[in-house]
């Protein structure tokens, strides 16, 4: 029996061995990232270079004996369409390599269980081509991997990390000032308005569509309207030695919307717009939360990909045959860093209190969102002292939102900087403490408004000021004739 435990007791080691559960010096290894993804602003022409930081995260339960810890940065285009062999199906766009993260000075040291950081950061360059996730035939990745070297006989300790690059508009941008539409005559038939807010489509999210139709003869009916989002893919590849280019192109719909038309709904005797009768449409077409469904707007590494908005629209004639009308408008759709995606490019839904990263990377607000800015009617009422600042829904301020030119009664709905004078007045500086203010009333308070002139006050003696005691500044009057008494 002795002898029989024994054996089963030696032998434990070299079974954990083989069955993989021999325990580990280390609990956790990975690589964290201060943010998830690095987002540039504007095309890769016009964005500024961004900065990429984190740490190597190591925790220790006994020592461990190891060379070096080393990180790199890798960057690759797939081009899975291809099947000519004189074609790269992949390429390496991006190779980083940092020094080593702990200076061992070439010899093995043992490092003690405990908890380790290593940070890191790299400056990516403006002209960083975006990631590109969730269609069969490309894709554009990169990856971080963080690698513990335990000498030639060890195995080594590796880790990875996925990065997801964005680019997306600036927030002046010309596709967020500007509507697109789609406004003709059918001579004899109709004349129609078709039209969203803006090009711009962030992935995720809606766009608003706006119709019109107004018959020019009797007895056209208009029993639907027919909206398809169409994705465009394009894609080009050089030989190795740039002999020849292999091309390919194909397109999938996105998204179809199908809206019945009745008079009892939509018609209008008298359209605000134009004064005459008929259809009038306003609908709202939510976009998919999948890449593999619907991908975002992109042109690099040899890789297109554009949205078409088509509307197909039946009309019916007085003596019964059918017209069809099409017409497309273009859309771009692109990713916001306001957004989360999980590691599969699926839209997590977040509460508006918890989404989105700090408030540098939230590009402008989205049309129809502008009645959640606070405006002043003016900056008059709250210079005066005594009186809070004044909140209201005037016209004026910084920033424009988008906004619709086809309305006769447009506005330009702007965001205003809130300013609370009644906080920036009472600072650290104990003279301007709030329980120095001077009580007047309102005659006192006109006449301390009162502001001599340039040369008046330059010529005027200083007079030291204490409110303490309970003596006013003097007014106009008495400050001009001190100046008088004294030439």
């Amino acid at each position: 029996m002795q002898a029989s435990s024994t054996n089963q007791h030696n032998n434990q080691p070299l079974a954990a061995a083989f069955s993989g559960v021999a325990s580990t010096p280390y609990s956790l290894f990975e690589i964290r990232l201060e943010r998830e993804f690095v987002v540039f602003w504007g095309s890769r022409y016009e964005s500024t270079d961004q900065l990429l930081k984190g740490v190597v995260v190591l925790c220790l339960q006994s020592p461990l004996k190891l060379e070096e810890v080393r990180l790199r940065l890798d960057g690759t285009v797939r081009h899975a369409w291809l099947n000519d062999p004189g074609v790269a199906h992949n390429t390496s766009i991006m190779k980083h390599k940092w020094p080593s993260l702990m200076e061992t000075g070439g010899k093995s040291v043992t490092l003690p269980a405990g908890n380790y950081e290593w940070p890191f950061e790299l400056m990516m360059a403006g002209d960083t081509s975006e990631s590109l996730e969730g269609i069969r035939d490309a894709s554009i990745t990169y990856g971080l991997r963080a690698t513990i070297c335990r000498g030639k006989l060890a195995r080594h300790i590796s880790c990875s990390k996925k990065l997801r690059i964005i680019r997306t508009f600036a927030p002046t941008a010309l596709e967020f000032m500007h509507n697109m539409s789609v406004e003709q005559t059918w001579i004899n038939k109709v004349d129609y308005s078709v039209s969203i807010p803006t090009k711009a489509a962030v992935f995720g999210g809606s766009i608003v569509l706006e119709t019109r139709f107004t018959p020019l003869v009797k007895g056209l009916e208009i029993e639907r309207i027919v909206a398809t989002l169409v994705e465009f893919q394009e894609f080009s590849m050089h030989s190795r030695h740039y002999i020849y280019t292999r091309e390919h192109k194909s397109k999938r719909e996105i998204s179809q919307w199908d809206f019945e038309m009745s008079r009892e709904q939509y018609w209008q005797d008298t359209i605000e717009e134009t004064g005459q009768e008929g259809w009038v449409v306003k609908k709202t077409l939510q976009l998919p939360k999948r890449l593999s469904e619907c991908i975002q707007d992109i042109d690099a590494q040899g890789i297109r990909v554009y949205h078409k908005l088509k509307i197909h629209i039946p009309i019916r004639n007085q003596d019964g045959h059918v017209s069809h009308l099409d017409l497309g408008i273009p859309v771009n759709i692109f990713i916001s860093p306001s957004i989360t995606l999980d590691d599969q490019g699926n839209l997590i839904d977040q509460a508006p209190s918890t989404q989105g990263p700090p408030s540098e990377l939230i590009g402008p607000p989205v049309y129809g969102e502008h009645i959640l800015d606070q405006l002043y009617d003016s900056l008059e009422d709250w210079q005066i002292p005594g009186q809070g600042p004044h909140q209201g829904e005037g016209e004026g301020s910084g920033t424009s939102t988008p906004h619709h030119t086809d309305s006769n009664e447009s506005q330009t709905y702007e965001s205003s900087n809130t300013f609370e004078p009644s906080q920036s007045s009472q600072s650290h500086d104990p003279s301007r403490s709030s329980s120095e203010t001077v009580s007047t009333d309102s005659e006192e308070l006109a006449q301390l408004s009162k502001v001599p002139t340039y040369r008046t006050a330059l010529r005027t003696p200083l007079q030291p000021h204490n409110q303490q005691g309970g003596a006013l500044p003097p007014d106009y009057r008495t400050a001009a004739g001190a100046v008088a008494n004294d030439s």
